[in-house]
């Protein structure tokens, strides 16, 4: 073989083994070591999670006796960046290079189990944090075997459900029809259906302390909370007043449809511009709310958990508590509709 060419060859062999790499590295700290759904033939994130003869409970899972407790050995700020436990982004772990992925101390964009930080904006959260009111209540923090997916089913207040961790993020990873990146390793199934894309604007920089949403939201809550995807339905919602047509807030809807709802003149984006921004699904990511953009489930829900007050007469049945709302009392709805 000519000198010239084997060189050539060389170099590109080189340029190879080092595009490899660096994209291998990337896998790696998009999600730590939930890089799937397809893992390499020689991936070594298997023993990041399990192990083969000595585990401590099910699924061969490494910690912990529930998938709670093995889910929060390292989201508890020890092993991973996004405590979940305390709803705080720690930014102190470099496994995975993911302690970029948001502000250090400042509150998660899904809130904690146990403490979390009070929603003050899409980020920048770093006050009020203290003792959750209410949570998405789970198996291994929660005392009961079976939870209430308010809105779920079609004869009752909601379908009971054995709600882990793993009901909502696949472990192992998950990614869009299409193939891009799925927000938060989010299943593509659950509870038996299907759900389409979940998207946001971050590309391949995550930022666990910034809330930037594109769509699909609304769809993956209603595969549990299926009642509240329509605009009404005949359902018993478990309130006391019996089977009967429940009309709602319709979600995913425009901030604007040519009608101002609000008691202040003003438009709904300038009422969230004024005041607290909640989230919003966005088609191109703005620092500034627009007309355009959408509300959605997470736009009045902290999903893991929240610590707003609430008053007694703000406790409505049938769940009777602060329902993971963003803001004290029904401050959501104040807060766009300014009546």
């Amino acid at each position: 073989m000519p000198k010239n060419r084997a060189l050539k060859l060389s170099l590109i062999t080189i340029s190879l083994l080092i595009a490899l790499a660096f994209f291998a590295n990337i896998a790696l700290a998009k999600n730590g070591p939930h890089i799937g759904p397809i893992f390499p033939e020689n991936t070594d994130a298997c023993a990041s999670c399990h192990r083969a003869h000595s585990a401590d409970g099910i699924y061969l899972l490494a910690e912990g006796i529930t998938v709670y407790d093995f889910c929060t050995s390292c989201h508890n700020g020890l092993g991973a960046n996004t405590n979940v436990v305390q709803g705080r982004f720690e930014g102190t772990v470099t496994s995975f290079d993911t302690h970029t992925d948001g502000t250090p101390g400042n509150g998660l964009n899904a809130g904690g189990y146990i403490n979390t930080y009070s929603y003050t904006g899409r980020e920048n959260r770093t006050t009020g944090w203290g003792p959750v009111t209410s949570r998405h209540n789970i198996i291994g923090l929660d005392t009961d075997s079976y939870y209430v997916a308010w809105g779920g089913g079609v004869v009752g207040p909601g379908t009971q459900i054995a709600l882990d961790c793993t009901n909502c993020h696949n472990p192992h990873g998950s990614e869009n029809p299409d193939g891009s990146e799925r927000h938060r390793i989010l299943r593509n199934v659950v509870n038996g259906v299907n759900v389409g894309a979940i998207r946001n604007h971050e590309g391949d920089e995550h930022n666990y302390t910034a809330i930037k949403y594109r769509d699909g939201f609304a769809f993956f809550c209603s595969a549990c909370h299926t009642q509240y995807k329509e605009k009404a339905t005949y359902y018993d919602a478990g309130d006391g007043k019996g089977f009967k047509r429940r009309v709602r807030h319709t979600v995913p809807q425009y901030l604007e449809r040519g009608n101002i709802r609000t008691g202040n003149g003003k438009s709904i984006a300038e009422n969230l511009n004024e005041h607290v921004q909640l989230p919003v699904e966005q088609r191109s990511y703005t620092a500034q709310i627009t007309g355009d953009n959408a509300v959605t489930c997470p736009t009045c829900h902290q999903v893991h958990g929240t610590n707003v007050q609430s008053s007694e007469r703000s406790k409505v049945a049938p769940a009777n508590s602060t329902t993971l709302m963003r803001l004290v009392n029904r401050g959501t709805c104040q807060n766009c509709h300014q009546r």
